[in-house]
């Protein structure tokens, strides 16, 4: 199993080679996974702020094509506050996933401490299709997510 040192280098690499026009392709076929996932009623919301510097999948279309539904952003940083729910859907960003749930993120536990918090909220990752990987390494602290979605796909992982 490669160490996630080596993962994330390889998901960094791939979205390097990605244009800026591929990004928003991709990024709205995972959009419109994630609405499919959410459905049409009313939901709060909680997703990331796309960084798209580093070509993360912007799902900022959501709250246009959510009209019943409250969307709040949030930007990770150590000393961030955690935003109070109820929430309804928690979306997270993935450096990389696998067909288990786990997600692998920048390194910070920001995601994996504030998931704790919210136990019983439908979690929701979002990866590029070539980010996803068999099997990630874990540790006891990782929050396995309710759905990994793609541009591709979407992987409802089975409780082990």
């Amino acid at each position: 199993m490669a160490a996630k040192s080596d993962l994330r280098q390889l998901s960094f690499s791939y979205r390097a080679t990605l244009s800026h026009e591929q990004v928003q392709q991709k990024s709205a076929l995972a959009v419109s996974n994630i609405i499919s996932v959410i459905g049409p009623g009313p939901s709060v919301i909680l997703s990331y702020l796309p960084l798209l510097a580093r070509a993360e999948i912007n799902v900022h279309r959501l709250e246009k094509q959510l009209p019943a539904s409250i969307v709040h952003y949030v930007e990770p940083r150590t000393n961030a506050h955690m935003p109070e729910g109820p929430f309804t859907h928690i979306i997270v960003p993935c450096v990389t996933a696998d067909i288990s749930g786990h997600r692998l993120g920048y390194g910070q536990g920001w995601y994996d401490k504030f998931l704790l918090m919210h136990p019983d909220t439908m979690t929701i990752g979002v990866c590029y299709e070539k980010c996803i990987v068999e099997k990630l390494p874990t540790e006891s602290h990782d929050v396995r997510l309710d759905y990994v979605i793609t541009e591709t796909r979407i992987i409802k992982p089975q409780v082990e």
